[in-house]
This record gives structure tokens, sequence and C-alpha cells, in this order.
């Protein structure tokens, strides 16, 4: 057929149909033949005859490249699966079915087509992380040819073959976390370095020979995708202290263990995204990723409960109990997490701000579904948000606008995340604010079909409809655990939010992604350290701030810290790990108290942690049960009846020593009649259940069993001896915490004229 005979020409593939396949290798040599031969002319390759004319030669072989592609050719449906075998179970069996599918639709075509396809998206990942680069290592059987021989294992004949025929041979390592062959090339990787540096500090000068060793350590680094520690302090700023302890990180194998693991983490978990299993009905992450996450957590449980902890004073204590009374709850970090929130309201409505709501999502290349997606994964797309939000950030800071908020990240169902941000500024500054944010979401990719509609949403927020806190609550509990949202159903899946909840944490645990940042307020990590502090009476400017610290009012809080000034106090130790870097333990905080800078200790206790014995197991285990029974009692009870979920904290069980056998937990009675010092020594039963109230001092123990003298507790309550009885005064504090601030400011100022106590 002539292309010259007709006046619409065939398509180059429509053309290929309709050539005889066994003319092809004549046709192939008699162009062969005419371009040799002629030294130019206008040629159509698909006449029979040749026009002589002048012309260049032609690259036939580039030209006949897709007929008689002879790879392309040899490729089938087993050969594929074959390279596929080194992956998980999950994405082989997600191939497969869905290869089976196109196959049933469009036949074998199509099903090779996607197939073909997959493989190399998947082999595009792969070769973003460093692990391809460990098939040549030598604990991977290496693909050299193997005779069937008795006396050669089956196993290693097969793992040669499979490295041999796939590209992912090396993703056996992977398949678990923490596996004996990743920690044996974490070892393999340390140990070059620890050569690299050695040959430097053997060959260099000295004075240089830190920063030499360092740059071959660095590179190392590098070639396996990880930032070399302390780049900047080094390449920057010339410190040779930093070079030591980033060598010494860098020849650690349990150092390149976790940094291996992190990549393992993100490497499987974006080879399921690309095969499709992060969709609606897996929303966020995989299930394999899911599963791995939910057994992590069970297992940091069980240490948790197995695990306790004891100060100088013999206070036992089950690391559990410590670890659920602080953020470690997720119900505890959701309280903090709102009522931080309830402040900034009260704050920006106070002072004439006016809130909306920003919903900034990135663009398609980002997203998975998209036909423009780069292959990238989540951490890349946030990273993307988070230079976004800082362009936003940096020119309002410029043009001096105030900007004060929240905002919370959240994946997509396909694992792309997406930012909800609630933004207080003065009504003078909207239109300002609202400008530099459009302009910076849409400076990528702004005028892409679509961008308009699902790039940014600014929603203002209507006071008839709820405060600003109505707005983010919800964004703030779906991505925690989904309390106080039961029957809710999640917009993005379509799933209930309780059910979605948890697949959101371990989305941004894989991901290493922030989900929730406050910013233009207070140190957060100030009011925690206030609600530890257990001493007496502070100054009046301490004691406000702790006042609205432990009242959980964080406007209270915002506007006292401007009076106390507080900031954190570090114990820093040199030389503190075994890096040889300083470490740093938070031991108080400092402010100002009575016009002067004050150091107040919070953490002054020293604990140690140790495995639980059996006695102590089987204690907790009691107390466990004995809250699971209070919670069936009461899930039991009629709605009218049922504890509200205060009064149910309130009457759960509570771990104390008394718990332990005997020797542990026995009663005591004082056998002081009187205040005067009678007792001779002192029973180690009695100094533990002093300790259970926070008073471990041993003068303080003196003078109350023997002195007579009170003594003041953890909570600020007093403890004296009366009639071989020991009394207790609660601190007086607690009858006023219902004080407004200004009143409970001026009481403490008559407290610091009237009585003994001083800061």
């Amino acid at each position: 057929m002539s292309a010259r005979t007709t006046s619409n020409p065939l398509p180059f593939k429509r053309r290929l149909q309709h050539l005889p396949t066994p003319l092809a290798d004549d046709v192939l040599a008699a162009f062969a033949v005419a371009a040799d031969r002629l030294p130019a002319a206008p040629i159509d390759l698909w006449q029979d005859e040749v026009v002589a004319g002048v012309r260049e030669k032609v690259d036939t072989t580039r030209l006949y490249q897709p007929i008689f592609d002879k790879p392309a050719e040899r490729f089938t449906a087993a050969k594929g699966f074959e390279m596929l075998a080194p992956l998980s179970f999950h994405v082989r069996n997600k191939v497969q079915n869905t290869y089976q599918q196109r196959v049933n639709s469009g036949g074998i075509a199509a099903g090779s087509a996607y197939l073909r396809e997959t493989i190399k998206k998947l082999t595009v990942v792969w070769h973003k992380y460093p692990f391809h680069k460990i098939s040549g290592m030598k604990f991977v059987k290496q693909p050299e040819p193997v005779e069937q021989d008795d006396a050669v294992d089956k196993d290693e004949i097969e793992n040669r073959l499979l490295a041999k025929a796939s590209p992912f041979s090396a993703f056996r390592l992977l398949r678990h976390r923490k596996s004996t062959e990743l920690k044996k090339a974490s070892a393999i990787i340390a140990d070059t370095c620890m050569q690299q540096v050695k040959e430097i500090a053997a060959s260099a000068d000295k004075e240089v020979a830190y920063f030499d060793a360092y740059d071959a350590a660095a590179k190392i680094c590098q070639t396996w995708g990880v930032i070399p520690p302390y780049w900047n302090a080094v390449k920057r700023d010339h410190i040779e202290d930093a070079a030591e302890c980033a060598i010494l990180r860098m020849t650690c194998a349990k150092w390149w263990g976790r940094q291996l693991l992190k990549l393992r983490d993100q490497c499987c978990e974006h080879l399921c995204i690309v095969v499709g299993l992060v969709n609606q009905h897996t929303p966020f992450v995989s299930d394999e990723c899911f599963s791995e996450w939910t057994s992590q957590q069970r297992t940091a449980m069980q240490w948790l409960e197995s695990t306790m902890i004891e100060n100088e004073a013999g206070v036992i204590l089950p690391l559990i109990e410590a670890a659920m009374a602080g953020n470690a709850n997720p119900s505890n970090r959701l309280v903090e997490l709102i009522v931080r929130a309830r402040g900034l309201d009260e704050m920006a409505e106070e002072s004439g701000k006016i809130g909306f709501m920003v919903t900034l999502t990135c663009p398609s290349k980002f997203h998975m579904k998209s036909h423009k997606w780069d292959l990238n994964n989540a951490k890349t797309a946030q990273q993307y948000l988070v230079n976004v939000f800082a362009k936003i950030r940096a020119a309002l800071s410029y043009r001096n606008i105030p900007f004060t908020g929240c905002r919370v990240t959240e994946p997509h169902k396909d694992s792309t995340p997406h930012w909800h941000m609630l933004c207080m500024v003065k009504p003078e500054h909207e239109m300002a604010v609202k400008a530099i944010i459009k302009k910076y979401a849409y400076e990528v990719d702004g005028d892409e079909p679509g961008a308009k509609e699902h790039r940014l949403l600014i929603e203002a927020i209507d006071k008839q409809k709820g405060c600003a806190v109505g707005y983010i609550i919800k964004y703030l509990s779906k991505n925690i655990m989904g309390e106080h949202m039961q029957g809710e159903l999640d917009l993005e899946t379509g799933k209930p939010v309780n059910e979605v909840a948890p697949r959101a944490t371990a989305w941004a645990n894989r991901h290493r992604i922030r989900q929730f940042q406050f910013y233009g307020t207070s140190s957060v990590q100030v009011w925690r350290e206030l609600r530890r502090l257990k001493v007496g009476p502070q100054s009046p400017e301490i004691e406000a701030a702790k006042a609205a610290a432990c009242n959980s009012d964080w406007k209270a809080f915002e506007y006292a810290m401007k009076n106390a000034q507080l900031s954190l106090n570090y114990e820093v130790t040199p030389q503190g790990n075994e890096y040889g870097e300083m470490t740093k333990r938070v031991q108080g905080i400092s402010g100002i108290a009575f016009g002067e800078k004050r150091l107040i200790i919070t953490r002054g206790e020293r604990w140690k942690l140790r495995k639980a014995n059996d006695d102590e197991l089987e204690a907790y285990r009691t107390l466990k049960q004995r809250r699971k029974d209070l919670f069936t009692v009461n899930r039991a009870m009629n709605a009218e009846s049922r504890l509200s979920r205060k009064e149910l904290k309130d009457a759960m069980p509570k771990w104390s020593i008394a718990l332990l056998p005997l020797p542990f937990g026995s009663p005591w009675t004082c056998r002081n009649n009187c205040t005067d010092p009678v007792l001779e020594e002192v029973d180690s039963r009695i100094i533990r259940h002093l300790a259970q109230v926070g008073i471990t001092d041993p003068a303080n123990i003196e003078r109350l069993l023997f002195v007579g003298c009170r003594v003041m507790d953890a909570d600020g309550g007093e403890w004296w001896v009366d009639d071989g009885q020991l009394r207790n005064e609660p601190y007086r504090y607690r009858e006023i915490r219902d004080l407004p601030l200004d009143k409970l400011v001026s009481e403490m100022q008559s407290w610091g004229k009237t009585t003994e106590y001083s800061a």
C-alpha cells in the first residue's frame, strides 16, 4: 500500500498493522540497500519502488526500532511477573489481579501494556531509594551461572537466578522491618565509612584531618540518599567538634540502621502507592503499612506495661502510667489542642481580629490519580506545602502583619497531604493576607485545569454558625483518634471517622509528617512544665501563669507570660551520648519573680528504668482488670445513669504501692504519740508512703516525725503529726481556683506580705 495513493496517510501504528509480516525482513533489506546506494532522495518507506533523489543517509536502526525491537518482542506476562517476584505479596497480588481484569476487558494487549507500564513505574520508584545498590554486596547472592548439582543449596540457586532476572532482587531484604540482612547492610556501610576515615586520618594533615574524613564519609551518605549530619556546621561554619561528632555517627552501625529503616518504610509504602494499594477502600496508607504500625503500637504498649520506673525515694510506678499521664495519651493530646485553639479564638475576639479557614492543596503532579503525577511520595508533597507556607509567613513578616492561628495536616485518600489552616488577622489586613496566600498557592501550575476549583479554599468564620474552634475541632479530632465524632463520616473516604482516624495517625508516622502546628503563640512546653510544678506558692507573676495553665486557660496564660517572661531551662551535659554530643535535659523554667530572674526546678527527681518483676506485673494486670470492669459496667448503664467522662476519670482506680504484695505496700502506723521527737528510727515503709505525697527530703522527714514541724508536700499541702496521727491540710489554692485572674494576682500579692513563704 502506497502512501501517495491516499489523501489522508494512515498513522504510523495503523500502517504497521497493514504491513505484511512475512515481507518485513525483505522491506528492511531493500531499504537498507537503497539507502547505501542513493546519496540523497526523499523516500517513502511504504512505497514499493525507491524514488531517486538527493538526500542524507537515514538511520534505519532508529527508524525501525519500534517494529523490530527484540527485547520488546520477548516481553511476556510470565517474564513480567518473574521480575516482580521479589516484591511483597501485597504488591504482586494487586498487579496480578489488575492485569487479569485488563485481559478480561481488553485482551492480552491491554494486559501487557498495563504490566509493562506498571513495571516501568515501579522501577523508577525503586531507583529513588538506595536499596538497588545492596544487590552488589557480599551477603546478597550474585547472578552467577550455577549448574544443577545436588551439592548446591536449592535456595542459593533460586536466589542467584532471581537476582539475575529482576531489578528488585534486593527487596527481599526489606520484607520485614529490622531484618537481619538489613542490619548486615548497615554494618557493611558503617565499616566502609570507618575504612575511609582511617585512610584519611593516616594520610592527611592533622589540622584538616577531621574535615577531609568528614567529606569522605559524607560522600558515602550522599551515595545512599542519607543527609550527612551537621552539614552546615561543618561545611559552612567549619566547626571541628561538629565534624568529629558527625564522623562518630557515620561510622556507627546503629545510626545507619535507623537511616535505612526510615528509607525502608518510605520505599515499601511508595511501591504500594504506585500499584494502587492506597485508595478509597484502603485510604491514606496501605493495609501492609497499617498492619506494621498497629504491630508497633501493640509492642510499644506491652513494653510500657512490663517496665517500671523508680526514683531514689523508692516510689515505684509502671512506665505506662507515666506515659499515659502526658501527651502520649491521645485524649490528653486532643484536649490540649482544643484548649490552645479556644485560647486563640478568645484572644482574637478580645483584640478585634477576624478569622477565616484556609484549605491548601498540592498541584496535580503530587497526586497519584493524576496523569501528571511525577511519582513522588507524600513527604515531597508535604515539603512543597511547607515551602509555600514559609513564603507566606515571610511576606507577612516583611509587611509587619501579625498572623496567628494553627494548621492541621491531613491526607487525601491517595496519601497526598493537604492543610487546613485557621488564620487570625486584623480586619484592615484581611485583603492583603488573602492576596498573599492566593499568590503563593497558585505559584506552581496555577493555570492547570481544576486549580481554581480545588487548589485553594478560603472560608470566612460565621459567628452565627459557631466560633473558630468549631471549625477546626473536627480536623483535630479526626486526625488523632476520632473522639467525640461517633457516627460522623469522613468526607474524603465516606467511612466513619473513628475507623479512618488511626489510619491518618499511621500515615503521619510512616511519612514522618507533623500533623499539628500553632504559630504566633507562646511555647506550649512552658505550659506543660507549669502544670508539672508541685511546689508551694510562687511569685505573683509565676503563680498567675501557673494558675492559667492548671485551669486550662490559654488566653490568661498568654497574658501572664508577658509579665513572667518564662522560658525553659536545660541541664546541659557535655559529651552526653555515645557520639560525643552535648545533650540537653529540661530541668525547669526560668522567669521573672519579684522583679528578679529566678529558676524553678520542675524535674528534680531522677528515675531509673527496670523490668517489672512477677508481683508488679500481676498487680498491674489486676488494676487493668478493675478498670475494664468499670468501663463495662458504665457502658451497660442507661444514658441517664451513666457516668460522665470526668466522673469516670475520677472514679477510675489509680495505681499505688498498696496494690503490691505485703513487703511493698502494707499499711503503717506512726508510733509517735505526741509532737515530741520520740522516734528513734524510721521504718522504710513510712519513707515509701511519705514519698507518695512528695515528701522525699530526709531533712523534711526528720522535721515532720522527730521535731514535730509542719512540712509541705508536692501539691503545696501541709502535713504534721498530731496524737500519733498524720494530719493533712490541702493547699489553699484549691479554695480560690475559680477566682478571676486579676483577683488571683492581688490575692497572691497579699499572701506575700502575710505569710512566710518565699519564692
